[in-house]
């Protein structure tokens, strides 16, 4: 006969083991879905300094004076001369006329936009609005600026460029042309944000920015670039 107690283990057991994937569960559940109820919002400057060209201030200034004209006394008696053209020497040759050496474009002095979109609307769980522009800044870096953005906030949303000017599924994301290129995490769904662009990635090809759920494998807004 076993012993009365055993039977009251069980449950007890199965409380025990149960209880961590049950918090497991809320907090996954929580993760998920409370993003689609709250809104954050950044809102950056956008990123360059023009730097003001200033004089030094040890170097002075370098000060011509005018010689005085002297003053002309007027000849009572002036006398006309007449100028015989010089013959030209034989054999002398015209001096070449110098070459004008090639112009060199000046760096540009302003940021530069490449591209740019408007974010769309694919449903009521899926869409963003506002600009999304790549710019080249002065010092020949890249970011893509986000502006007047507000977007449908969710889970492990990431902000990258795609070869398909408007993904709507992961395969159309990352097996269309170049595919898709992730930047990073985005900063908030609402506000002007900045987001740097890798030196070396070449833009071509690229038709579209996308907020992308990278946990759900879901795009939750295109722009299409250009």
């Amino acid at each position: 006969m076993s012993p009365p107690h055993t039977t009251r283990r069980i449950p007890t057991l199965v409380l025990w083991l149960g209880l961590p994937v049950l918090l497991f569960g809320a907090a996954f559940v929580w993760w998920a879905i409370s993003p689609l109820f709250l809104s954050t919002r950044v809102d950056e400057a956008f990123p360059v300094a023009v730097a003001s060209a200033s004089p030094d201030p040890t170097v002075a200034p370098e000060i011509v004076a005018a010689m005085p004209s002297a003053t002309a006394t007027p000849d009572t008696n002036p006398v006309t001369v007449t100028a015989t053209p010089e013959a030209p020497t034989p054999g002398a040759t015209e001096a070449p006329t110098p070459s004008m050496e090639p112009t060199v474009a000046e760096a540009p002095t302003e940021p530069i936009a490449l591209a740019s979109g408007t974010f769309t609307f694919i449903d009521r769980l899926h869409w963003a609005e506002g600009q999304a522009t790549i710019y080249q800044l002065p010092d020949g870096s890249r970011i893509l600026r986000l502006e007047n953005f507000k977007a449908q906030n969710g889970p492990d949303l990431r902000i990258g460029i795609a070869g398909h000017p408007m993904p709507r599924s992961s395969a159309e994301l990352h097996d269309t042309g170049p595919g898709y290129i992730e930047f990073e995490r985005l900063t908030a769904n609402e506000g002007n944000q900045n987001y740097a662009i890798p030196a070396d990635l070449d833009l071509d090809g690229f038709l579209s920015v996308v907020i992308y759920c990278r946990a759900f494998s879901t795009v939750f807004s295109t722009a299409e670039l250009t």
